[in-house]
């Protein structure tokens, strides 16, 4: 049982390096303006825009 569930941890470990790999080649394109961002780079965005909010609008609970 021991060496199934090693197995099984090198299995979900490879898969996730597989899509890791995948998506930082992945990138969006926005369909208004045709800017094109990579995943990481979203993020990043959407988390300093969330803050950019959050400062904007401290009463919101």
């Amino acid at each position: 049982l021991a060496e199934k569930k090693e197995l099984y941890e090198i299995y979900l470990s490879f898969i996730r390096g597989q899509i890791t790999d995948t998506l930082d080649r992945v990138e969006f394109v926005d369909p208004e303006t045709g800017e094109r961002t990579a995943p990481k780079q979203a993020l990043e965005n959407l988390a300093k825009k969330a803050d950019q909010d959050i400062k904007e609008h401290k009463d919101i609970h």
